[in-house]
């Protein structure tokens, strides 16, 4: 067993071409090596993320979008809003299938509203909650999340995305 997880990591380590360290031993070689991992799994998570900025900052209706830029945005946001969002959806949006996007209210930007999940696959969004993932009835904000996924698509489209 010892032996298929040493291949196994190194095999790992050199796909991604990391350098190995000769003179430390496995288990130092896998704790830099899953630092190094998580690092660059959060840089590109962040540029993924990223991904909808022509939206940040922008107020529609009573509101104002903000995009999370970072891994710690997510995490913020999943224990403001008591949900997933800081850590369920970050190989998705990695892989190129989601994206997310939160709701301020205009008066109160710093405080958590709507979490919105858009999904490049179905061009839409097609998850949004409130706080302890309350669901989202009010018909003004669902009509603004629709007018978001709308903006989303276009946008992305005309990237050719």
């Amino acid at each position: 067993n010892f032996y298929n997880d040493a291949t196994e990591l190194l095999t790992e380590m050199n796909d991604k071409d990391y350098e190995y360290d000769l003179n430390r031993g496995i288990s130092y070689n896998k704790k830099q090596f899953d630092e190094w991992k998580n690092k660059h799994k959060n840089e590109l998570l962040a540029i993924k993320l990223q991904k909808l900025n022509f939206l940040n900052g922008l107020e529609i209706g009573p509101y104002v979008i903000k995009i999370p830029q970072s891994i710690d945005d997510l995490q913020s946001e999943g224990r403001n809003q008591n949900n997933c969002v800081g850590h369920f959806y970050n190989n998705s949006i990695i892989n190129g299938q989601n994206l997310i996007y939160f709701l301020r209210k205009k008066d109160n930007v710093d405080n958590s509203y709507i979490t919105a999940r858009y999904n490049l696959n179905y061009h839409d969004t097609v998850e949004y909650r409130k706080k302890n993932n309350s669901t989202v009835n009010d018909r003004l904000d669902i009509k603004i999340i629709k007018d978001i996924s709308e903006m989303i698509t276009s946008y992305l489209q005309k990237r050719g995305e």
